[in-house]
């Protein structure tokens, strides 16, 4: 380097540290002055307005002890005890020896219970402050506390850290200069980070320090693995120089860099949790400097979910008299209900039902709730307890069993937790319980158990998907393997259970005191799980002992109490139903129905008079009063479908008409049967008729019961307005499938008689099925008795719920993306992508949009071009049987793409099983994170063959997650500087662009999450957009 270089290094580097200076200096004074007026607002009481002006102050001018100190004490006048001690003990980790905070944080933890915590903060300020009153008279209180309520205490909690004399973690304080805001398109810029860039704020790429770079003091940005020693890359868009870097860095010693690459592959690619990223830093303290900036922005992540909104006050609603059922959902609330509808239903129909969601402003609701001589029993429906946010909560509930109350965990809390955070929680209600198997089979009852011998009702098997509890006594298990037991699923073998484990139940109870804890481990909301959860409550049958109370609801009245409102409503439904569902509709245009009435008609006309006037004000209604007529309109092009009404079309001199109804569904027809059809069919002539559909129907009894909406049905999903439960006369049918079953029979005897056997004895009987039957649908409605909830369950049969709306212009190509995010997301996140696919064709959201059942229709059209796989949801247990059609799309002809967030989000374990068990594709990924390499064309893919001007790049670079075990035809791209990833002399080939054929469908890959102009050159290519 000469002189003159030196000379102007030395002058930029001056002048940047001036401009850092002053921009310090002033987000020094910004942030001193909303500290200020937060204290201000905290001597007057306005704590939530002291919140928002410290958290202000904590993001101008980043977590500064006296700030996070600041924080901890108006969280604790909110009563956020976690919050309060979560900021206590950062502002501790930046100045270990600040009195006040240290103070803050041992009364944060005397609120959480945590009273061993507690005095050991309180011990550690007297022994640098002997005089300390606060402490002094804080300490005797704690430890008299802990004598009489015991400790909760966190699982290898360092309840000393920091010490006293710890050295202080370092502030990040960011270069802010102009060009560090520059961030483009994300991509570094190769040119910015070693000669200089010309574009200044104009050039498309990032000048931005980011997570794999280090800023020095002109400004550019140095590769982290090059300051590891392990950057191979001669290409490197980052520097790989360390002449201006900061002399006191963590690249300079040698334990800080080892610590360093231990640490990156957290930090690569985007902020950890905050939890995750902190316990990393607690166990790697050499690590502190390397990960400071990280440390910082995950400050400012858990501030920004501390919503200030939600801690102003909210009116605690009166506590009722009537005996209620908590229901705790903290943090998968909307997820519970959607899929635990049916259990809810149940509920209802015996008990009260409060629900307590994401707790505001203070945990006051909860507390009291558990106080309650009314409280029957506590539903724990996802793990979000288990936060040290909600210990308080946690401890009265263990208290409120302890005490004879009665406590379930299920809904979705053994989907949404970890073995460890299990084991951690069932520790703190004295039980050594341990997390067990997941698998599915089908369990027994155990008549030893004594939920079992309180509720003789339980079902005496089921089969679900369970995650069990292993280290229990026998007598706990409610529900059990068998020693013949085999394993059910699509893809292993059904071998024994007993040879996976033994001794774990998926249904457990034990005694917690004078009370009773119970799990039940099912992940997929089982119908037969609801009986289980009822009787954990106690509400299930008469109970027998001190546990649980009797249901309030009479079992011949059909009024129950809405837990929201406390109004009454009424099971059975009157004609405010029919006139709110149908008064918006809108009548389908030319097409008809056609009314199969081949016997005299004027009974079904005289008692189904509301239920004609209904179907005529959605669509043209034409009656076949003949054979001839019949045939006739059946070949119309423009029927709609056909309601049969009566039993005509069973008589032998029909057998034309009867085929030919066939014909119509089995071409993509709408069928019902309903009306008098139910009732004046021979019951030996049901199977005759259905047999023509290829239906194993039969018929069943006839009685009154309940019908219940099976919410998994395809029709329940399209048509949300449907009643999930009224009463009717009907005549049953047997021999269905589960997946036919729309509504199912229901007894309230169930509810008061043990010994109470169904009119259908053990045969599993149904009032209303609809199933698939060749490409159209076929429904019976054994209603005899004209209920106005069947008037919409017709309509729902004969898509005729809603106006006809068409999703699709005709004869207009349209692509589906499936991901968990919803419109107004994807226009944040990828507005680009989305502004020009919709300039090429109709694009259609699933999963955050259309339901399931919707895109599955969707799939057969020949205007689909394709299917986006955005992210992971569609591997989620509840879109199995989506992912099932989608992998029988791509193989009859369809394109499925992976793409967007899919690569980033997948793990290694999800991978392999997804391609191989529904391709045959031994596909697998080569690591989890992003590595960037020069692509070129691979003229053997199928993309390029006989397309030599197809406009995509020649080469270009890429980052993106690679994938091994391809043939050579399937890589879109290849790697033009790695050779491990190109070897065809041993038959390796990795891309992270792929477009492989499976049978007469193509499978895509691209598995970079950038959705920049060579991504989606590349994916309109592979839909036949290029």
């Amino acid at each position: 380097m000469d002189h003159s270089t030196s000379r102007a290094s030395s002058t930029a580097i001056a002048t940047r540290r001036a401009i850092r200076a002053a921009n310090a200096a002033q987000r020094a004074q910004e942030a001193d002055e909303l500290k200020v007026e937060g204290n201000e607002l905290f001597k007057k009481g306005d704590y939530v307005e002291a919140a928002d002006f410290y958290a202000r102050a904590v993001n101008f001018d980043g977590p500064k002890p006296v700030l996070m100190s600041n924080l901890a004490a108006v969280y604790l006048k909110l009563e956020l005890f976690a919050d309060a001690e979560w900021a206590a003990t950062t502002a501790l980790e930046y100045d270990p020896r600040m009195v006040k905070a240290r103070y803050r944080r041992a009364m944060a933890r005397k609120a959480l219970f945590c009273f061993k915590a507690a005095i050991s903060d309180l011990e550690s300020i007297l022994a640098q402050d002997p005089g300390n009153k606060g402490a002094e008279e804080g300490l005797q209180v704690v430890r008299t506390l802990m004598e009489s309520e015991g400790s909760l205490e966190d699982e290898g909690l360092d309840d000393k850290d920091p010490r006293y004399d710890d050295e202080p973690w370092d502030l990040f304080s960011d270069s802010d200069t102009e060009d560090s805001m520059h961030l483009g398109n994300g991509t570094p810029c190769h040119s910015y980070n070693h000669d200089g860039c010309a574009q200044g704020a104009q050039c498309n790429f990032s000048h931005a320090p980011d997570t794999k770079s280090v800023r020095d003091e002109l400004g550019k940005n140095v590769c982290v693995h090059f300051l590891f020693g392990d950057c191979r890359d001669a290409e490197c868009l980052y520097s790989h120089v360390r002449a201006y870097l900061p002399p006191r860095g963590w690249w300079n010693d040698p334990t800080q860099v080892r610590v360093a690459k231990e640490l990156f592959p957290l930090v690569e690619d985007y902020l950890p949790d905050y939890n995750v990223l902190h316990d990393a830093l607690l166990k790697h303290p050499q690590g502190r400097a390397f990960a400071s900036r990280q440390e910082r922005e995950a400050v400012f992540e858990y501030l920004i979910d501390v919503d200030i909104d939600e801690l102003r006050p909210t009116i605690m609603p009166p506590i009722s008299s009537d005996p209620f059922v908590l229901v705790m959902s903290f943090d998968y609330d909307d997820t519970f209900s959607r899929f635990h509808q049916h259990l809810l239903s149940a509920l209802d129909r015996r008990v009260k039902i409060v629900q307590v969601h994401i707790i505001q402003q203070t945990l006051q609701p909860a507390l009291q709730y558990l106080e309650s001589p009314s409280l029957v029993g506590v539903l724990i429906t996802d793990p979000g307890i288990t936060k040290r946010k909600y210990t308080r909560v946690l401890h009265k509930l263990v208290a409120y069993v302890k005490n004879g109350g009665s406590a379930a965990i299920g809904g979705q809390f053994s989907g949404h937790i970890d073995p460890k955070s299990f084991n951690d929680f069932i520790k703190k209600w004295g039980l050594d319980w341990k997390w067990g198997s997941y698998f599915r089979t089908t369990f027994y009852i155990n008549p030893s158990n004594e939920l079992v011998q309180r509720n003789p009702s339980l079902a005496k098997s089921y089969s679900m998907k369970s995650v069990h509890i292993s280290n229990i006594q026998p007598e706990m298990a409610i529900y059990a393997q068998t020693a013949d037991s085999r394993l059910e699923s699509m893809v292993f073998d059904p071998v024994r259970v007993k040879d996976i484990e033994e001794g774990e139940s998926p249904a457990v109870c034990a005694r917690v005191g004078r009370g009773l804890l119970s799990f039940l481990g099912d992940v997929n909301a089982e119908v037969a799980s609801t009986n289980t959860i009822l009787a954990m409550l106690g509400v299930l049958d008469q109970p027998s002992g001190p546990l649980g109370l009797s249901p309030q609801a009479s079992t011949s009245s059909l009024t129950t109490q809405n837990a929201a409102t406390g109004s009454s409503k009424n099971i059975e439904r009157t004609e405010e139903l029919g006139i709110s569902t149908f008064a918006a509709s809108e009548k389908v245009t030319d097409k008809f129905v056609m009314i199969l009435e081949l016997e005299d008609g004027s009974m079904f006309r005289r008692i189904y008079a509301d239920q004609l006037s209904k179907l005529n004000g959605k669509i043209e209604v034409k009656t076949a009063a003949t054979a001839a007529q019949a045939i006739e309109l059946l070949a119309s092009p423009n029927i709609h479908g056909v309601y049969v009404v009566d039993e005509g079309i069973s008589n032998p001199s029909n057998a034309n008409v009867l085929a030919n109804v066939a014909d119509y569904v089995k071409a993509g027809g709408l069928v019902a049967f309903g009306g008098m059809f139910p009732a004046d069919i021979d019951k030996e002539d049901v199977p005759r008729v259905f047999t023509a559909f290829g239906l194993p129907w039969t018929g069943g009894s006839y009685c009154k019961s309940e019908a219940q909406l099976n919410l998994h049905h395809e029709t329940a999903a399209k048509n949300p307005t449907l009643s999930d439960a009224f009463y009717l006369n009907a005549v049953h049918l047997r021999g269905f499938h589960a997946e036919d079953l729309f509504y199912e029979q229901y007894f309230d005897e169930n509810e008061t008689d043990p010994n109470f056997e169904p009119p259908g004895g053990d045969a599993w009987e149904a009032p209303i099925l609809r199933t698939h039957v060749g490409k159209g649908r076929l429904g019976y409605i054994g209603d005899v008795s004209a209920q106005p909830e069947s008037t919409s369950i017709l309509l729902a049969m004969l898509d005729l719920m809603t106006p006809a709306k068409s999703l699709v212009c005709d004869a207009k190509k349209f692509l589906i993306i499936l991901t968990s995010y919803g419109e107004a997301d994807l226009q944040q996140f990828i507005p680009s992508f989305m502004k020009d696919a919709r300039e090429k064709v109709e694009v259609l959201l699933g999963i955050g949009g259309l339901s399931n059942a919707r895109v599955i229709d969707l799939l057969p059209s020949k205007d689909l071009i394709g299917v986006v796989i955005g992210d992971t949801s569609v591997l989620f247990p509840q879109n199995a049987y989506l992912l099932s059609k989608l992998v029988e799309y791509s193989k009859n002809g369809g394109t499925l793409v992976f793409g967007w967030l899919f690569c980033k989000l997948v793990t290694l374990t999800q991978f392999r099983p997804l391609f191989r068990d529904n391709w045959g594709l031994d596909w697998d990924m080569v690591g989890v994170h992003p590595q960037e390499v020069k692509v070129e064309r691979n003229p053997e893919n199928t993309l390029f063959k006989g397309k030599e001007d197809l406009k995509l790049p020649n080469a270009f670079r890429l980052s993106g997650i690679h994938i091994k075990g391809l043939t050579q035809s399937m890589a879109v791209y290849r790697a033009q500087n790695r050779p491990n990833f190109w070897q065809p002399q041993d038959n390796i080939f990795v891309s992270s662009v792929i477009f492989a054929e499976v049978e007469k469908g193509h499978i895509g890959y691209i598995g970079s999450s950038s959705l920049d102009d060579e991504s989606r050159s590349i994916f309109y290519a592979m839909v036949g957009l290029l």
